[in-house]
Formats: structure tokens, sequence, C-alpha cells
């Protein structure tokens, strides 16, 4: 206009979207909402001729929910500005690979022994609608405008003729490995049984969730390994209601033993009742199941056998899984594979090794599609370690970035398990740090929400854990416990922790012999399986029910204590001494001295001593006491200490039994000896 010369690129014909919106408000005489201008941006990728039609169809009273295939101005636009221009063999290549999401043309030598690439090349000079998606490799896409039209030219081909251009495409990509790509075009076209042969074939080769997404629910009863990698994926990605709709189209009847095992899925998302542990695992499956679709099944019978308890087997599992995978070399087996691992680790007590591994674990998540879940499976999963070892601000820093991670999954299935388990970290977390009425409001939420489900009892659990000692459970909660413990839990055939709150349930209500039972029986399956954490907490059960029933085995309960921190020491296992320091104080006051004698216990006795606010002998004892112990000390006399003191006989007896009690010894030649240890 001003006498200039502009040069106009075809890239300027594609406007932003906040271009795009200025664009529609001032071009259409319709007012227009927000959301349908995002739409008409995302049908037309910012195209301004795409968007000045469809703005035209609106004004002819229309809507473009998807596009307006048949609308008589959407086909006179699109035959007038793009068809007519174009040769015989452009409206061949364009039509016959119209199909394909993404376009390699050397497909076009494949399926009309033509040269693709030159025709492409005249086609992007021309800009007619194609955008390159990889230069170095010659990768390209339709606009969505282009393509949806193009799909209307290729359905009006005889069937034989279509499925003919089927078959080649889908040959072509099988041929380049591209399963997803071929998987993707006899779905749209409703041809599943061939899609469903490719995923037999090459199950660990597919890397799309939208493709096995697409079948109807009907063929996953048809199907092992698609059900398996569905379920797989859609897990990964958060999508617990997918996993449970894929699992409930499989109904209550399930023949084939290995499609039983997906049960076990229902559990890890939150939806499974206990009886689904129940499934019957058999080591060797079917050979001819693909080899992705096996390390699945492994997964979850490792996972199985972690819940059931046997802990030791299901870290042999994973070296079966390790094994496998060492041919199909998955980074998301080997990713799920640690974790499941790192929680073993924690739940056996081996705390260092699980918390290290969370360490290497993160190198491995940086740069994968599943972000987001593996990095919430590591921000819930740490806290767990640094809660037993009582550093809470560390596990209270992973739970707020966890919060922070959650948000973006607000409104989905697996936001509420998620959260749950984020509070029960966060509950535990307020009871380190003393904040009792924070703690209780978390556990009394979590048993609000639970209260329909088979997760009720083990939120209930969680706060008897957490608030007995502070004399926060009432007697009701207690008796509803034992009545959900014993029609549920009292025959199974397996470990929980559940067990352990059953043992403590019965301490409280003073059933003291049937307490001193069950931890018995929960130490013996303890030590079979090498459950050290679990370990810790019924050992130091057991010595508060020896101390409770005034047991005269002062061995046996310094036995009982040294086994506890054995286990305890190297890994800094210290919540279990937290939780009970009500009675555990006493007890290890009571026991310090021969405790003290073991050298590899010394360091942990005095965590355990300023954990407990345990104060020196030296320093519980009065001044008095102390003359009048080293009295004894040096041989004298009820009498001559008297003298020496300028006190009663009868007020040195009073001192003497004082000195007795707070030693915690029985005579004069056991309180000479520890006397000489503590003042000396």
């Amino acid at each position: 206009m001003k006498g200039g010369i502009v040069d106009i690129g075809g890239e300027d014909f594609y406007l932003s979207l906040d271009e795009a919106e200025e664009f529609i408000k001032n071009s259409s005489k319709k007012i227009i909402s927000d959301e349908l201008i995002k739409e008409i941006y995302l049908n037309t990728e910012g195209w301004i001729g795409a968007i000045k039609l469809l703005l035209t169809i609106l004004d002819a009273n229309k809507t473009i929910k998807n596009l307006p295939k048949n609308n008589k101005l959407f086909i006179d636009y699109m035959n007038k500005e793009i068809i007519n221009s174009l040769s015989k063999d452009e409206i061949d290549f364009l039509v016959k690979t119209s199909p394909l999401n993404y376009i390699d043309p050397s497909i076009y030598e494949y399926i009309a022994s033509k040269n693709g690439f030159e025709i492409i090349r005249k086609l992007i000079e021309r800009n007619m609608l194609i955008i390159t998606i990889d230069e170095d490799k010659k990768i390209f896409r339709y606009h969505n405008i282009l393509r949806q039209y193009l799909i209307e030219l290729f359905n009006k081909y005889p069937v034989k003729i279509k499925n003919e251009i089927i078959e080649n495409l889908t040959r072509f990509l099988i041929n380049e490995k591209n399963y997803d790509e071929a998987i993707n075009i006899f779905i749209n076209w409703n041809v599943y049984d061939k899609a469903l042969k490719i995923i037999e074939s090459n199950a660990d080769k597919i890397v799309s969730i939208k493709v096995v997404n697409e079948f109807p629910l009907q063929y996953y009863r048809k199907s092992i390994d698609l059900t398996f990698i569905s379920i797989f994926f859609n897990y990964l990605n958060l999508d617990y209601e997918r996993c449970y709709t894929i699992i409930n189209s499989l109904g209550n009847e399930i023949n084939n033993e290995c499609l039983k095992a997906v049960k076990i899925f229902d559990i890890l998302a939150g939806n499974g009742s206990r009886s689904d542990l129940d499934t019957e695992f058999i080591s060797e499956i079917d050979s001819d199941l693909n080899i992705f679709t096996k390390i699945i099944y492994y997964l979850l019978y490792s996972c199985a056998l972690g819940i059931r308890g046997e802990y030791i087997k299901a870290l042999d599992m994973m070296n079966i899984i390790k094994r496998y995978n060492k041919e199909l070399n998955n980074s998301y087996v080997d990713i799920i594979c640690q974790y499941n691992k790192l929680s073993l680790l924690e739940e056996i007590g081996k705390l260092n090794q699980s918390e290290a591994g969370y360490g290497e674990l993160c190198k491995l998540i940086s740069n994968k599609n599943y972000r987001y879940c593996f990095d919430i499976f590591r921000n819930v999963g740490l806290p767990g370690i640094y809660i037993k070892k009582l550093e809470d601000q560390k596990a209270e820093n992973l739970l707020i970035e966890a919060i922070r991670i959650l948000n973006e999954f607000n409104g989905r299935t697996a936001f509420a398990l998620i959260e749950k388990n984020i509070e029960y970290n966060l509950a535990e977390v307020k009871y380190i740090q003393g904040n009792i009425v924070e703690c209780e409001r978390l556990v009394n939420k979590i048993i609000q929400n639970c209260e329909d489900n088979s997760s009720y009892i083990e939120a209930l659990s969680l706060k008897i854990i957490l608030l007995y000692s502070e004399n926060k459970i009432k007697e009701e909660e207690y008796n509803e416990f034992i009545n959900l413990y014993e029609k549920n839990y009292m025959k199974s055939n397996y470990y929980s922790r559940i067990e352990i709150t059953y043992g403590i349930v019965l301490y409280n209500l003073k059933r003291y012999e049937e307490s001193l039972e069950v931890f018995n029986k929960v130490i013996l399956i303890c030590r079979k399986n090498g459950i050290g954490y679990s370990l810790v907490c019924c050992l130091l059960w057991k010595v508060i029910l020896l101390n409770k029933l005034n047991s005269d085995n002062i061995k046996e309960c310094i036995n009982i204590l040294k086994e506890a921190m054995f286990y305890s020491r190297d890994e800094d296992i210290l919540f279990p001494y937290y939780n009970n320091r009500k009675y555990l104080k006493d007890i290890i006051t009571k026991f310090k001295l021969q405790l003290l004698n073991d050298d590899n216990n010394k360091e942990f006795i005095k965590k355990l001593i300023n954990l407990m606010d345990i104060k020196d002998e030296s320093e519980i004892l009065s001044p008095r006491e102390i003359e009048v112990l080293e009295s004894l000390i040096a041989g004298l006399s009820n009498k001559e200490i008297g003298e020496k003191l300028f006190i009663s006989i009868s007020t040195v007896k009073t001192h003497i039994i004082n000195i007795y009690s707070k030693l915690g010894v029985k005579n004069r030649v056991e309180a000479v000896n520890k006397g000489r240890k503590i003042i000396y």
C-alpha cells in the first residue's frame, strides 16, 4: 500500500492462539465463546484460510463439532482451493496415504510404484498444507483440515480397493517395525482382529497407550497380551479408571489362570479386595504369550508376594523378571522393578540400601514419558524410609512436593488413592513432630473416605498405631477393629501389619496373654520371611508384655532387646522405639547397663536415651543418695554411713531403698557393682 514489496511466505498464513482469537472476534458477526475459539484453533491449527472457512460455516448456523466434512461450503472450498490445483498423481498420493498419521514418502513406492518424495516436494513448494515433522528422516503429516477431507475421498473408494490399500499400508509399516501406526490404521477401519494379531506378536514393541485403548472391550477377553499391556501402560499413566474398566470387562468368571492375575492391579490401584491375593499364580505360563506379557505377569506375581508379606520370595521373583528383561531391555520394566525392590527392602528393614536405591532411580526416570507417575511413586515411597528413621523434615519436604505434582491429576481416579497415601505419611510426620491434633485430623479424614471399601481396616489400624499412646482411641474403635480382623483376617494365610495392630488392640483391652500369643506368632513369621522392620516392632512389644506380666526372666528380656537393636542400629530404625516410648522408657532404663555391655549397641543406646529423654543414673540420684552410694561402695555398714553423714539409720535405709529402685537392682552387691560404673 505504501509502494513497497512484502514477501509473504506460507508460515505467514498461520496464526498464534492470541492472533486467532483477535481475528475471529473481528471477523465474525456472532459472539463466539473462548471455548469455541480454542476448538476452531485446534481444528485449523491456526491456518487463517481454514479459520475463515469455519467462521463462514458458523454464520450459516452450523456448529463445528469435529470437522464439517459433509458441509457444502467446506467441500466446495477444498475442491476449488486444493484438489482442482493438483495433478492426478498428486491426488492419488494424498488420498492413498491419508489413513496415515505420519507419512514416509517411500511408502508410495511400495503401494503405487511411484516416487513419493518428488510428489511431496512439489506439494510443499506450493504450500499445500504439508507439515514437516522430521526433515532429516523425511517424515511429514497433513494439516488436520486437509487430512479430514482426504479421508472422505478415501472412503469413497470401492471396498475392495480400500481394503487393498489398507493391507499395503500396514504391511509396509510392519516391515518398518512401525507397529503402533499399523494397529492404528486397522482400528480406524474396524479391522480389530488383524490389529490384535499385531499386538500378540509385538506387544513388547508397542509404545502408544492410545492404540491399545481403542479396542472394543470384548477384545480384552480374547487376548491376554492385549489385556496385560493395556493395564500396564494405563497404570503407568495413572489412568486407574481405564484399568478398572478393562478389569471389569473381563467379568467375574475368568477361566484363564494368567488372566486372573490382573485382579492384583485392582489392589495396586486401590480398588481390589484382599481375597484377590488368594489367586494361585502359576510358575510357568503359556509359552505362546509375548515376552512382555510374561514379564508383566511376573511383576504382578512379585507384587502379590510382597502384599502377602513373602518379601524374600518377592525379591527372588525380581531376579526372574530381570533375567527375562535382558532380552527385552524395556526401561519401564526396569524402573517398576526397581521401585518394587526398594519398597521390599524398606519392609525387610534394609533402609539404607533402599534410600540409596531411590537416589539411583532419579537418574533413570529423568527423561521418561511417565515422569509424573515415577515422581509420585518416589515422593510417596521415600518418605516411608525417612519416617522410620524419624527424619520428619526430609519426609515432609517430599510429601509437599508430591501434593504439588498430584494437583496435576485432580479429578482423575488415581488422585484419591495417591492423596490417601500422602495423607498416611503426613499423619505419621505430624505424629513424630508432636502435632497430635493435625495427626488425628488426617487419620480421621482417611477413615471417613475409606468407610465403604476394603481399605477401612488399614485406615483404622493407622489411627490405632499412632494414637493409642495418646489415649485418643475409644473402646468401641478397638472392638470394631477386632470384629473386622476376626471376620476378614483371622484365617488369612499370609502376613500383614494388620496382625501387629491386632496385638496392640488386645494389649489395650488388657488381654495381655492373647496379645503376647499374637506377637509370638508374628515374630516367627517375620524371622522366617526376613521381615526385619516388623520383627523389631514385635520384639519390642514382646518385651513390653513380659514386663507387664511381671516376668522374672531378665535374661530373656535383655536378649529380646538386643535382637531388636541388632536389626535397628545399622539401619537407624527408630520409629518403633519412639512409638512405644511410653512403655519402653522404664524398660530401657532398667536394662541400660546390661545393653551397654555390648559394644555394638553403645551408639544406638545413646540415641534411644536421647530419644526417650532418659537421664543418666547419676543425675537421677540426689546428692545425698550419691553420698550414700559412695559409702556403700567403700564397704561401710548402715550404722557407719549414718555416723559419717550425721543421719539416722532409718534414714540411711530409706536412701538405700530409693537407690535400689532408681538403679533397678535388688541388693547391696548389685548396687555397689552398678554404682562403680556410674560414679567412677
